[in-house]
């Protein structure tokens, strides 16, 4: 075997040129699906830290409740299943978050802009000020009831700087307009360079603005210990509320299983849940008691950015298989003009009493080293690309700031899909190989030498 190996390695390098080819195109399949592959799951992870940012959580319990007029409003008044159903998970969260959320008029002077405002509970929520950026002013004063934190864009456009006083204008639970009055205490830097900035404020007088009692919530965010563990503890909250009280249908159940009245219902809670979550109110359907609870989670929320992705993934996939049949075709086309060539030391090497398995292993590995040739370039090209790219900022884009990291591209590469794509090239490198191989060692060892090309 081992001679066998040192003939093949040996007529690999006897046409250099050749198998420089037919590596080259190997490598460029690789370089292909080895992008894509790892531009995606670096796509998916960046998307995934972005959305905590954004919605705060891997984990959002919402409530939604019936006001006296009938009216459906976003909160969570009485907490106490809340409670009992996070006692059911204890250890698997770090810590969790009540917030409020709605969208305001911000008004200072004669400009006017809207943003989103969330009402933080500062006692308790001790990482967002860590993790907020000052850019001017302090984060001192917090407790201040009027305290509000403006990010940079919503200062600017506004021409507000550090200690004057806004107004925001916005809807109460009861679909009045409200005006409230704000000082600001700091500016920091946008949380989200994708388009969605959020201020600050306090939480108790954001409930007293839309008509909330002090003590209560639209959204508890929870923050897992581990994030593999999302799933299973939405599960668990799940079920909890369920048993105990009304509940959304789970966004993450079978779709397709579903009938066609069922798939309405899915759509429509769907939307109930992520308006509660950014503190919107919706359309009563059915009367309930108490809060009518609502689960989501980070996978559910971007299960469709998820989908697309693996729609591209695929698209990938079969792009790569495409460069292999090609790839194939020029393969089995080379191997038979080596086949003609080599004719004549085909016959000498049977006369000396190669068998016919030795002649053909020898074919079969020569086309196993140009594949681990192209495989090894293109791999250490993919590289130098995920390198080049990686260290690029696109910080000015602020279309991409969603996938990125930092405003930069970052590349994950699993070891799996590596081992897949080897298997499958070599798999059809082999192929094409077979049967030029095959031919080779069923020539007469007499017909091959008498043979002249």
């Amino acid at each position: 075997m081992i001679t066998t190996l040192r003939i093949a390695f040996r007529n690999t390098r006897r046409q250099r040129k050749r198998s420089f080819l037919l590596s080259g195109a190997i490598a460029f399949g690789i370089v292909v699906i080895t992008l894509v592959n790892a531009f995606t799951a670096g796509m998916i992870e960046n998307i995934k830290a972005n959305f905590v940012y954004l919605f705060g959580g891997h984990v959002f319990i919402t409530g939604t409740e019936l006001s006296p007029s009938g009216r459906v409003i976003s909160l969570i008044g009485d907490d106490a299943l809340v409670k009992e159903a996070l006692a059911l998970v204890e250890g698997s969260y770090s810590h969790v978050n009540r917030r409020s959320q709605t969208v305001v008029e911000f008004i200072f002077g004669s400009k006017t802009n809207t943003f989103t405002l969330e009402g933080v509970d500062w006692e308790s929520e001790t990482q967002l000020p860590t993790r907020l950026q000052v850019l001017a002013g302090s984060l001192d004063n917090l407790q201040d009831p009027q305290a509000l934190v403006l990010p940079e864009q919503a200062a600017d456009k506004l021409g507000v700087v550090v200690g004057e006083t806004v107004l925001a204008r916005l809807e109460t639970v009861s679909g009045q307009l409200n005006i409230g009055e704000f000082q600001v205490v700091a500016i920091v830097k946008d949380q989200t360079n994708f388009g969605i900035s959020s201020s600050y404020g306090s939480i108790v007088y954001l409930n007293e603005l839309l008509g909330l009692p002090p003590d209560g919530y639209q959204t508890l965010q929870v923050f897992l210990r581990d994030i593999n563990t999302m799933d299973q503890v939405s599960d668990i909250l799940y079920e909890h509320f369920a048993n105990h009280a009304e509940v959304n249908r789970r966004l993450n159940l079978n779709f397709e299983a579903r009938t066609e009245d069922e798939r309405e219902d899915y759509v429509r809670e769907q939307r109930e849940a992520i308006a509660a979550l950014l503190g919107g109110y919706t359309e009563l359907e059915e009367p309930w008691q108490g809060t009518k609870f609502a689960v989501t989670t980070l996978n559910d929320i971007m299960s469709p950015v998820v989908s697309m992705i693996d729609v591209l993934s695929m698209v990938a996939l079969v792009v790569f298989i495409i460069l292999l049949i090609i790839t194939m075709v020029g393969i089995t086309n080379t191997f038979r003009m080596i086949l003609i060539e080599r004719t004549q030391e085909i016959g000498t090497m049977r006369a000396f009493g190669m068998q016919r398995g030795g002649v053909r292993n020898i074919f079969l590995l020569e086309a196993v080293i140009i594949g681990l040739m192209g495989v090894a370039a293109g791999f250490v090209a993919a590289g130098v690309i995920m390198l080049v790219l990686s260290s690029v900022t696109f910080t000015e884009v602020s279309v991409l700031q969603f996938f990125l990291k930092n405003g930069h591209f970052t590349f994950k590469i699993a070891l799996s899909d590596i081992l897949t794509n080897i298997a499958i090239l070599l798999i059809m490198t082999l192929i094409a190989a077979w049967m030029p191989a095959r031919a080779a060692a069923k020539l007469p060892p007499a017909e091959a030498l008498r043979a002249a090309y």
